[in-house]
């Protein structure tokens, strides 16, 4: 049992540590052997020498960003430079031979850094033994890229799809150290043309754009701040008030605001509830259960439109029972921080929306606590007060409490 116990523990150090294995082979090497085995690099015998330069080329802060590169017609361990380029992965896309084995890289941007990636691809007429090579030499060549990601790209796609697919894979490949500010990965797969991709990959990611209104939303041409700043002040805002927040309506949205003020009459605490609700989620339920328009608003998350009905709601005058009502007992100011928390992870360039939603959680807020959103500045010290120079640490304690 010794015996046996002691030859599975040998065993074990030669798989858990390659030193000691290593070690002990050495002993059985000759003199010539055991000079190369220090000497040289232990691979399958791919030769990468005339990439070199060009890979160099694409990791310095040349415009060179992207290689690709073949086997060497003639010699089959051999590599040789196929492409390079200045446009990206969706340019090394284009250097992509379906009777060839191409292995390549590219640089991405992402949180203010610069990474290489790597890609190989297969043709549909490469035969079974070049394919069996693949399996040999792409290990090699990824430790001659050095990237921080690796693709295997299997068949030819849309560019557009293909690059949103990959930006994913970066993103979970690599992770966290990935994430901007906002707490999500901006990766741009063509580092000279970052800025013009990040907004079209935010188009993509976060749909129609802040100052787009919604489909269904009439047009606007026949709108203007004049009508929402009467019918606002008719519903009980204090004329100053209705001026300043019909300002703050941008001029592509005016159609949607009239729309959705359309409703406001049937907008009682419990169908307000429900309308941030069908905002909020995808559920054709919450929609169904809301007022006009639900349906539209449904799985769109916190509008611009939708924060300003809402808010008006709660500043006319004589609205503070439905504002208790609708922030309290319905809960309107949970439901409109979730929807908050959503606009900031889904949209966070909507600066104006999130002004309003901000605005909207504040008039809410007041609400919960009885208190009237529109409260008036803290009271100045009375000019009588005794100098504060001359009052003392007691006086001085007095007037900090007179402010809020």
């Amino acid at each position: 049992a010794g015996g046996r116990g002691a030859s599975i523990l040998c065993c074990w150090e030669c798989v858990c540590d390659p030193i000691i294995m290593a070690t002990r082979n050495l002993g059985t090497m000759s003199d010539s052997v055991l000079q190369d085995y220090h000497t040289r690099r232990h691979t399958s015998g791919l030769n990468t020498e005339e990439l070199e330069a060009p890979l160099a080329l694409v990791h310095s802060t040349s415009r060179i960003n992207w290689l690709t590169a073949r086997y060497d017609p003639d010699d089959s361990q051999r590599l040789q430079l196929l492409a390079t380029g200045e446009g990206g992965f969706e340019e090394l896309l284009g250097s992509l031979d379906d009777n060839l084995v191409i292995y390549g890289c590219f640089m991405f941007a992402a949180a203010n850094q610069v990474k290489c990636a790597f890609v190989s691809w297969v043709g549909e007429g490469v035969s079974g033994l070049e394919r069996a090579r693949v399996s040999m030499h792409r290990s090699d060549m990824q430790a001659f890229v050095q990237p921080v990601a690796s693709f295997d790209i299997q068949e030819r796609e849309v560019p557009a799809a293909l690059s949103a697919a990959v930006k994913a894979s970066i993103a979970t490949q690599v992770g966290a150290s990935l994430l901007s500010y906002d707490g999500l990965a901006h990766i741009s797969l063509d580092t000279n043309n970052i800025e013009a991709e990040r907004e079209e990959s935010a188009e993509e990611v976060y749909g129609r754009s802040e100052l787009e209104p919604l489909p269904s939303a009439p047009p606007t041409t026949d709108a203007d701040t004049g009508l929402l700043e009467a019918l606002w002040a008719g519903e009980g805002l204090p004329a100053a008030r209705a001026a300043a927040l019909a300002k703050e309506v941008p001029q592509s949205l005016l159609g949607e605001v009239l729309w959705v003020w359309g409703g406001h009459e049937q907008l009682t605490p419990e169908a307000a509830a429900g309308l941030l609700s069908a905002a909020s989620e995808e559920a054709a339920e919450a929609a169904e259960a809301a007022p006009h328009p639900g349906e539209a608003l449904r799985g769109e998350g916190l509008r611009l439109s939708l924060c300003l009905l809402l808010r008006v709601q709660m500043l006319r005058e004589g609205a503070t029972e439905w504002g208790v009502e609708f922030a309290r007992k319905r809960g309107g100011l949970e439901l409109l921080s979730i929807a908050a928390q959503q606009l900031v992870s889904r949209h966070p360039q909507w600066m104006l929306t999130r002004h309003q939603a901000l605005s909207c959680l504040e008039a809410a807020s007041c609400a919960l606590l009885g208190l009237s959103a529109e409260a008036p500045p803290p009271p100045k010290p009375s000019s009588t007060s005794a100098p504060l120079a001359n009052a003392g640490g007691k006086q001085k304690l007095q007037i900090a409490q007179q402010q809020p």
